[in-house]
C-alpha cells in the first residue's frame, strides 16, 4: 500500500478538529458548572452585598481576606494604595 493511497482531505481533518474542540469545550463547561454547584465556597468565596456597587465593595473588604485566599486582587489593591 502506497502512502498516496491514504490521502486525507484537508476539509475532513479540519472538520474533525472543530468537532473535537467543540466537544471539549462543552465537556469543560458542563464539568465546571457541576463543580461550581457542588462546591460554591471554592468557586465563589467572596459574597458581595447587593446594596453596594461591586467596585466599592472590593475596596471596603479588608486586605487580610484577600491575603488569606492568595487573590490577585490583593496586588491590585496594594498598588492602588501606593498611588
Amino acid at each position: 500500500m502506497l502512502v498516496s493511497d491514504q490521502t486525507i482531505q484537508y476539509e475532513d481533518t479540519f472538520t474533525q478538529t472543530i468537532i473535537i474542540n467543540i466537544a471539549f469545550v462543552i465537556i469543560v463547561l458542563v464539568l465546571f458548572g457541576i463543580l461550581k454547584s457542588l462546591f460554591p465556597s471554592v468557586y465563589m468565596p467572596l459574597v458581595q452585598s447587593k446594596q453596594t456597587h461591586w467596585i466599592r465593595d472590593i475596596f471596603r473588604t479588608p486586605l487580610a481576606m484577600y491575603a488569606k485566599r492568595g487573590n490577585f486582587a490583593l496586588f491590585l489593591l496594594f498598588s492602588n494604595l501606593f498611588l
